[in-house]
């Protein structure tokens, strides 16, 4: 009998430790519980404040992109002078070339007048690529810095979600089914009620920070 009942007290049956090990399951199975929801708590998403801007009004807003693109014609206007005046110059190679009487002299002069017209197109070649490069990088800079002022903006007014808008306008007539159903899936937002709109707001705030800087674009 005793050693029976130190067999049992060692050895619990099997039913006991069923017993027992149900309810630590129970018992951890409420911590684990709340540990999920403490978890939950930790990462859940903010309440949504949700903003919209418009990219082209706040791109045609920009004082700093009017300056940037003054700039651009500035250069633009260097090159052409440039062009005009190889122009020019091939215009008084020609008339010189059609004065001259056949022989070696006008055969020269044509030869020169040819190397002008080709030394012509590559230069504007050249300039219209320049330009474009440069146009390109106006566009990536500004862009970046609408996105930077986007940002601080939206966190100074805890903004929790700054989106383009593309709802203004309807899909122009006459354009192939190709290219309508591309304008339509392109289309990311139907209707956004105008005081989401910051786009305003964002031209001010930028406008503000490039005067303070000296109205000067930084290069």
């Amino acid at each position: 009998m005793i050693g029976n009942t130190m067999f049992g007290q060692l050895f619990p049956r099997r039913s006991t430790l069923v017993l027992v090990g149900a309810g630590l399951l129970a018992v951890g199975g409420v911590a684990a519980a709340r540990n999920a929801d403490a978890l939950i708590a930790v990462v859940a998403p903010p309440a949504p404040v949700i903003a919209v801007i418009d990219l082209q009004k706040v791109f045609a807003g920009l004082e700093e992109r009017i300056t940037r693109q003054a700039d651009l014609e500035g250069q633009g206007k260097t090159m052409q002078e440039e062009l005009d005046r190889l122009l020019a110059s091939g215009k008084d190679e020609a008339t010189k070339a059609d004065a001259l009487p056949n022989g070696p002299d006008k055969a020269a002069a044509i030869e020169r007048l040819a190397e002008l017209q080709l030394n012509l197109r590559v230069r504007k070649e050249l300039f219209e690529n320049k330009l474009d490069q440069r146009r390109a990088e106006t566009f990536r800079v500004l862009y970046a810095k609408i996105a930077d002022a986007t940002k601080r903006m939206a966190q100074q007014n805890k903004y929790t979600m700054v989106l383009t808008t593309d709802d203004a306008g309807d899909l122009p007539a006459g354009m192939t089914t190709q290219d309508t159903q591309k304008g339509i899936g392109s289309r990311r937002v139907v209707f956004v009620d105008a005081g989401h709109d910051v786009s305003a707001e964002l031209v001010g705030f930028m406008n503000t920070e490039f005067r303070a800087a000296g109205a000067k674009p930084a290069r």
